[in-house]
Formats: structure tokens, C-alpha cells, sequence
């Protein structure tokens, strides 16, 4: 059976729009001015002639004291070396680090061995542990007075690299690369 082919439609250009010039159009409105905001820098005679700067936080570290605390680091220094294992960083990953899950096992385990020392292994005293774990809460706490002593050196270094930076007279500096 033969089907009947549907006669194709012709495409049509649809006509374009003109726009109509005589259509009126709107007048432009004016932004409102820009909201000042608490970033946004005023055009004084202040800001311009001095820059003003804020107090220093806090005194600066005498020099002398300075010199002083340095020669006392380097005494700690000398006498930990004696006692401390120079570690390669293999030692390093053979060794049991501990973190906060680990000494809190350390705690718990501690305790219970105070309060029942037949739970310790035959080739462990009390005594032995005792001294152990007196040595490592005495050399983390001393490892957590370091980091705090380490982060307030740090802060006056910030500062007075800071103070340093802010007195340089860079336009020397500039004049001498000009020429």
C-alpha cells in the first residue's frame, strides 16, 4: 500500500521589526552617590601632610636583655644536647609519637596501674613506670613552655620588624635606584 506524501510547507522570513524612532525615550536618572563606607579613605589635610600611626603595643625588649636571653638559650641549649638522641628522620618515624588519644592512654593506663599493679606485665614495676611517666609529663610540659616562649619571640619579632620596616627612609632608597 502506498502512502501519501503530506505536502511540505514553504519556510516564510518573518518580517523584521523596525524600531520606531519617534518613540520617545526615558530620560537618564541620576545614581544616587555611593554610600561611604568605614574602608573608604576621606581627603583631608591630615592624611596627606603625616601619616599617623598607632602607639606601639608595648615597650620594646631592651637590648642588653636581649643578649642575656640569648645567652641563656644557648646554656639550655649546650646541656640539652647532651641528653638529646640525634635522630634521623627514619629513627623518627620507628619511634611512637603521642598525641592527645595516645597520652590520654598513657594516663588511663598509669592510673589503673597505680590502683592495680598486678595488671602490669612481670618485667614492669611500679616503680619504673612511675619514673617513665614522671619524665614524659616533666619533658612535654617542658616542650609546651618552649612553643609558648617560641610564639612571644615570634611577636616581637612581627613588631619590630614592623617598626623597622615604617622608620626605613625608603626615599633614599628610591632616590639612589633613580640615578
Amino acid at each position: 500500500m502506498a502512502t501519501k506524501k503530506k505536502p511540505v510547507k514553504k519556510a516564510t522570513a518573518k518580517k523584521a521589526t523596525t524600531k520606531n524612532s519617534t518613540a520617545k525615550k526615558k530620560p537618564a536618572t541620576k545614581k544616587p552617590p555611593a554610600k561611604k563606607t568605614a574602608n573608604a579613605k576621606k581627603p583631608t589635610a591630615k592624611t596627606k601632610s603625616v601619616s599617623t600611626r598607632r602607639p606601639d603595643p608595648s615597650p620594646q625588649f631592651p637590648i642588653e636583655t636581649i643578649e642575656a636571653t640569648a645567652d641563656h638559650l644557648n646554656l639550655i641549649k649546650e646541656k640539652l644536647e647532651e641528653y638529646a638522641a640525634h635522630m634521623r628522620a627514619l629513627d623518627r618515624s620507628r619511634h611512637n609519637g603521642v598525641g592527645i588519644k595516645r597520652q590520654g592512654f598513657i594516663e588511663r593506663s598509669y592510673q589503673l596501674a597505680v590502683d592495680n599493679t598486678e595488671f602490669l606485665p612481670h618485667w614492669l614495676t611500679i616503680e619504673k613506670f612511675n619514673d617513665d611517666h614522671a619524665h614524659f609529663v616533666g619533658l612535654r610540659s617542658l616542650f609546651d613552655t618552649n612553643r609558648q616562649i617560641s610564639e612571644l619571640i615570634w611577636n616581637m619579632v612581627v613588631l619590630s620588624a614592623d617598626m623597622a620596616l615604617n622608620k626605613a627612609p625608603r626615599q633614599a632608597v628610591w632616590m639612589k635606584n633613580a640615578a
